[in-house]
């Protein structure tokens, strides 16, 4: 029980890590391309810049809401396309 435990939460991790990155690429990308600021961001989806610093300073605290807001905030959205790799342990763990 504990191994699948285990194993949901780094399926979990690396979901999060994977959206984080694409937010932050993202933004990295508005930043250049149009100079889009952290407090810009904020203004454009009404919450304080310090809340968008945080966000994207702290990958583990993104969450998919969290992400979507700042998606929606530079104009795009996340594709996020799934595959099914396999774990080892994860198999024997749910038996």
């Amino acid at each position: 029980m504990m191994a699948r435990q285990s194993a949901v939460r780094d399926v979990a991790g690396d979901l999060q890590a994977a959206v984080w990155s694409e937010v932050h690429r993202a933004f990295d990308l508005r930043r250049q391309e149009e100079e889009l600021t952290q407090a810009e961001l904020a203004r454009r989806i009404g919450l304080p810049r310090e809340r968008i610093h945080y966000w994207l300073g702290h990958p583990n605290r993104m969450t998919l809401a969290a992400a979507a807001r700042l998606m929606a905030g530079m104009n795009g959205r996340l594709d996020c396309r799934g595959r099914l790799e396999p774990v080892s342990g994860v198999a024997e763990a749910a038996k």
